[in-house]
Formats: structure tokens, C-alpha cells, sequence
């Protein structure tokens, strides 16, 4: 067991959620269709005040969803925090979350040259340029942090070619404004949903000098490596480091995250597959331990809403 499972409950025991209904998904799809226009002129002070609305309502409505994040609270806080913390923690994530999506349904409107024109703060281009100048591709590894998509158009500045790989998201209108979003800003997208041959093409387009942007903080099911996480065990997925070891492209693990006045885009070190003493067992921990220093600084803008973390290094376990 991990260091902080079973000496406090993170919520009250959760219930069966019952499935979407037809009529719930009508009326999600309605409401996201009459916020969309609205978003786009309403003023800043007035999306803030609708945002935090939106966060309340999350939080008091969801209850599948903040059971979970209270559980990831949980190990975040440590096992000695108290109720109210994790609860101050979750209200936190929840209103995240709805930024994270009205700037998405708000960005529909917004050209890519605009969104250009708001300079994120940089740290790491250096580094970040310097392999580059190996001409073998990019692996930038991000997690669902702050806002990720509005990043991917930042960092197609960047590079001429971006891939994006992706899961496709449950909610048919996210799904669909997410791949709107894309393929306004030319960012490629790559569906990955166990499709084997997926990788090949995604080695090829390494080799052709091209960036893979991919997550590290999900993966499909059951798969994935299970590594040590903050205060126990979790998840992650073996697909970036293993296209990294394939194709030769440097793993470069990227963070999206919001600031007052603005976003900063905060890249770490590359680690490159043949380096002398690097193996996959390198490449896999570089990967989980950078997200794990975002993570435990700002875990506020971590948009989990599932729990992540797994009881037993076996996996047999639950976080139930």
C-alpha cells in the first residue's frame, strides 16, 4: 500500500453514476450551443464572473467527478490533511477545469495570428532550440495542465509541423470543438485508440523532423508502466518513451501553465534516447518526475477528473 492509503477517507463512499441519458446530452449540446456565441463578446470581467459560476455548479452537480479529485487531493495534500483543505483544493481544480473550457469555446473565434500576438513567457527555448539543431523530431511530453491546447498553437510557432496525439474526449461537442480548434490553427491531429500502426506513422513523421506533442499523464485502461508518484503509485503511458528509443527524437517534457498575466510555457531539459547511460528505464523516469514537479507546484491547474493513483504497485488494487 502506498504512505497515505486508508488512514483518512477522501469522501464520503461514492454511488453508481448512472449513464448520460439522451436527454441530458440534448441539453448539454443546446447549452454549450448558446454559451459559444456568447463567449466570444462577452467582456473579460463578465467570463471571470461566469467561470466561477460555472465552478459551483461543477463542483455541487458532478459528484462522480469530485469524489475522484478528492482522492487525488488526498495523496496531493498528503494523508494528514484535513477535509477542508482537500476541499478548497478541489474547488480549485473544478474552476480550472471550466476555464480550461470556456477559453477553448472562446479560442473558436480568436485566428491563430491573434492568439500569437499574447506572448506567452518562454523558459527553456534555449534548450529547447539547441536539440532542435539535431534535425531527429521532437517528443515535447505535457499533461493535462493549465491550458494544453492553447499551448499546442504556441508551440506550432515554434515548428513548422505539429502533431498532436490524442484520445477522443467522451462529450461529442468538446470532441468537436477541440478538433475545430486544430484544424483552425493547422495542427495535425493523430487519434490514437489502440491502433498499433499509429506509431509507425508517428516514427515516420520524426524522421521527417516533425514535433509529436503527446500526454504523459493518461493512458488507455490498463496499460501503461506503473512508477512511484509523489506519495504512491500511478499510471503512466510507455508510448512516448518507447517512439523516443525507436526514432531517435529527443523527449522533451513541456508545461502549459496560467499566470496572472498570462501563460508561461515552461520546457525542461531534452533527454535524447542514445545519450551514454540513458536507457528506458531514464527516459520513463525523466518523463514521470517532471510531471511530477509541475504537478506538486501548481496542482491547482492539474485538470484530473478521474483518480489517478492505484492502491498497489501491482495494479491489482483500486483507489476506490
Amino acid at each position: 500500500m502506498t504512505a497515505s492509503s486508508g488512514s483518512i477517507p477522501s469522501a464520503p463512499p461514492d454511488r453508481p453514476v448512472p449513464p448520460v441519458s439522451l436527454l441530458k446530452k440534448i441539453m448539454v449540446c443546446c447549452l454549450f450551443g448558446l454559451l459559444m456565441p456568447l463567449l466570444a463578446v462577452l467582456p473579460p470581467v463578465l467570463i471571470d464572473r461566469l467561470n466561477g459560476v460555472a465552478g459551483r455548479i461543477f463542483y455541487a452537480t458532478a459528484r462522480k467527478t469530485r469524489v475522484a479529485m478528492f482522492d487525488n487531493a488526498r495523496h496531493l495534500l498528503g494523508a494528514a490533511s484535513s477535509h477542508a483543505q482537500r476541499e478548497t483544493l478541489v474547488r480549485a481544480m473544478m474552476a480550472s477545469w471550466c476555464r480550461f473550457l470556456v477559453d477553448m469555446f472562446r479560442f473558436q473565434r480568436v485566428s491563430r495570428r491573434q492568439l500569437l500576438a499574447a506572448r506567452p513567457r518562454l523558459e527553456g527555448l534555449e534548450q529547447y532550440q539547441a536539440a532542435r539543431t539535431a534535425k531527429r523530431g521532437a517528443i515535447l511530453v505535457t499533461a493535462h495542465l493549465g491550458n494544453w491546447e492553447y499551448g499546442a498553437v504556441l508551440l506550432h510557432d515554434l515548428d513548422e509541423v505539429l502533431n498532436i496525439v490524442f484520445q477522443p474526449d467522451p462529450n461529442p461537442v468538446v470532441r468537436r470543438v477541440f478538433s475545430f480548434q486544430r484544424a483552425l490553427k493547422h495542427i495535425k491531429e493523430v487519434r490514437i485508440e489502440g491502433d498499433p500502426f499509429v506509431w509507425v506513422g508517428l516514427r515516420g513523421a520524426l524522421k521527417r523532423d516533425e514535433v509529436v506533442l503527446i500526454q504523459g499523464d493518461r493512458t488507455l485502461g490498463d496499460a501503461g508502466r506503473i512508477e512511484p508518484f509523489i506519495d504512491g503509485f500511478a499510471r503512466f503511458p510507455e508510448g512516448p518513451v518507447r517512439l523516443a528509443i525507436a526514432s531517435g527524437a529527443p523527449l522533451i517534457p513541456v508545461f502549459v501553465l496560467r499566470e496572472e498575466a498570462g501563460l508561461r510555457i515552461h520546457i525542461r531539459p531534452p533527454i535524447f534516447p542514445d545519450a551514454p547511460g540513458v536507457t528506458e528505464e531514464t527516459l520513463m523516469r525523466h518523463m514521470v518526475k517532471s510531471i511530477e514537479d509541475i504537478v506538486r507546484r501548481h496542482p491547482d491547474q492539474w485538470l484530473m477528473p478521474h483518480r489517478f493513483w492505484i492502491e498497489e504497485k501491482t495494479g491489482a488494487g483500486s483507489a476506490e
